[in-house]
C-alpha cells in the first residue's frame, strides 16, 4: 500500500491484516517540512507523532512486510528526517528507521513522496550539461513536475553561494498566502554572468545601487478595505547605502522611532499613526523588516540561521480574499487582474522550489486544485 498525497492530508496504516510480504506505506507527516529548532510542529499537534509512525512500521514489520515506506509528499524535496523527533526528544525517525532496519533486517525507508516516487525520464540534450531529466505526475485535483540538471562539480560552487535563511522565516511562511525566496548570492550570480553579458554590451553593475544580494518575503494578511496586513522581508546586503537613505526621506522619523532589540540585532520600531507599526533591523549585511505584532521577532528567532532552498515561491490563494489578490495585482498594473484572480482562486495550493541535490540542480512545482 502506498500513497502520494497532497501535504495536509494525514493517512495510516491502521490494520496489520492488511499487510502481507510486500511493501507497507505510511504517510502523515503534514508540517514537517518546516520543522526547525524554533517550530517543532509535533509538540504543536499539526503532524502525526514519530511514536506513532514508529509502532506502525513495526507492527508491519513483525507480521511480515518485506519493506516499510514513512513518507509524504510536500513542496518540499527532501525533508530532515533528524528533526523529526519523538516528544521526550530521546530519538528521531532518521535513527528509528535504522534500528528497526536493522533488527527485523528487512529495510525501513524514509521518503519525500514527490521526489521519491515519480519515476524520471532523462532527456537527450546537447548542452554542456551531464544529464537532463523530466519527471511529471497528477491526478484529478494535483499535478507536479520535476525537471533536474546534472551540473556535475559546478554543483558545489552554487552550494557555497547560498546565503542562509532565518531559523523563524520557515515556520512564518508555512500557511502564508505568498511567501518567495532568494537565497543564492547575486554578487556570485554577476560573476558567473559577467563573460556572457560583456559578449551582449550588458552590465549588471547599476545593481550596486542597492546593495542587495539575497532575499526572502512572507505576506501573511491583507485587508484592502482598513488597508491593514502583515509581512515581512529579509534581505542580505552588501551595504546599506541605499535602505539608510530611504529611511532618511521618512518625515518625523526621529519622533516616531524607538529603539528595540530582535534577538541579537539591534533595531528600531517606527510607529506611524492611524497607518501601521514598522520594525526594521539595518545593518552594512542585513536588511529586515515587518509590519504585524511581533512578526520581525519570530522570523529573528534567537539570530541563528538555518540552509535554504536556491529560490521558491509559495502560495495560497484560499488563505486571501479575492479583493485582496486584485488589489495586489493592481499595484503590479496588470490590467487583466480579474481574470487571474479568478483563475487563481481555482486552486488551493502552489509550489515551486529550486534546491541543489548532490551534482543536480532540482526545479519541482507542485499544484493542488480546490
Amino acid at each position: 500500500m502506498r500513497w502520494n498525497t497532497p501535504w495536509p492530508e494525514s493517512r495510516l496504516i491502521t490494520d496489520s491484516s492488511k499487510v502481507n510480504s510486500g511493501d507497507a506505506a505510511a504517510s502523515t507527516l503534514g508540517e514537517m517540512p518546516w520543522a526547525s529548532a524554533s517550530y517543532d510542529p509535533f509538540r504543536m499537534g499539526e503532524c502525526t507523532k514519530p511514536e506513532i509512525l514508529v509502532a506502525v512500521a513495526e507492527e508491519c514489520l513483525r507480521v511480515g512486510a518485506s519493506e516499510v515506506t514513512i513518507g509524504d509528499g510536500s513542496q518540499m524535496p527532501r525533508f530532515d528526517w533528524s528533526l523529526a523527533t519523538t516528544l521526550d526528544r530521546s530519538t528521531n525517525l532518521a535513527r528509528e528507521a535504522d534500528r528497526l532496519s536493522a533488527r527485523y533486517g528487512r529495510t525501513v525507508r524514509l521518503a519525500c513522496l514527490d521526489v521519491d516516487t515519480a519515476a524520471w525520464l532523462e532527456v537527450p540534450t546537447a548542452i554542456s550539461l551531464g544529464r537532463v531529466a523530466i519527471s511529471i505526475e497528477g491526478d484529478g485535483s494535483r499535478v507536479s513536475g520535476r525537471l533536474a540538471f546534472d551540473l556535475g562539480p559546478a554543483a558545489a560552487s552554487v552550494t557555497a553561494g547560498l546565503l542562509p535563511v532565518p531559523e523563524g522565516f520557515a515556520a512564518a511562511a508555512a500557511q502564508a498566502p505568498l511567501a518567495a525566496q532568494w537565497n543564492l548570492d547575486l554578487l556570485v550570480v554577476r560573476a558567473w554572468l559577467q563573460p556572457c553579458l560583456h559578449a551582449i554590451d550588458e552590465d549588471l553593475g547599476r545593481l550596486d545601487r542597492f546593495g542587495v544580494r539575497s532575499g526572502r518575503a512572507v505576506l501573511q494578511a491583507f485587508d484592502p478595505d482598513d488597508k491593514s496586513g502583515a509581512g515581512a522581508v529579509v534581505l542580505d546586503l552588501a551595504h546599506q547605502k541605499f535602505f539608510a537613505s530611504q529611511l532618511d526621506e521618512l518625515p518625523m522619523r526621529s519622533t516616531l522611532e524607538r529603539r528595540r532589540t530582535f534577538g541579537p540585532h539591534a533595531g528600531h520600531s517606527i510607529s506611524i499613526p492611524f497607518v501601521a507599526t514598522l520594525d526594521y533591523v539595518l545593518t552594512d549585511k542585513l536588511a529586515m523588516a515587518a509590519v504585524g505584532d511581533g512578526l520581525l521577532a519570530k522570523v529573528v528567532g534567537s539570530g541563528k540561521t538555518e540552509p535554504g532552498p536556491v529560490a521558491s515561491i509559495d502560495i495560497l490563494p484560499p488563505a486571501m480574499s479575492a479583493e485582496a489578490w486584485r488589489t495586489l495585482l493592481g499595484a503590479l498594473d496588470r490590467r487583466d487582474a480579474d481574470v487571474i484572480v479568478e483563475r487563481l482562486l481555482r486552486w488551493r495550493e502552489g509550489h515551486i522550489a529550486v534546491t541543489i541535490e548532490g551534482t543536480s540542480l532540482l526545479v519541482a512545482a507542485t499544484g493542488v486544485r480546490r
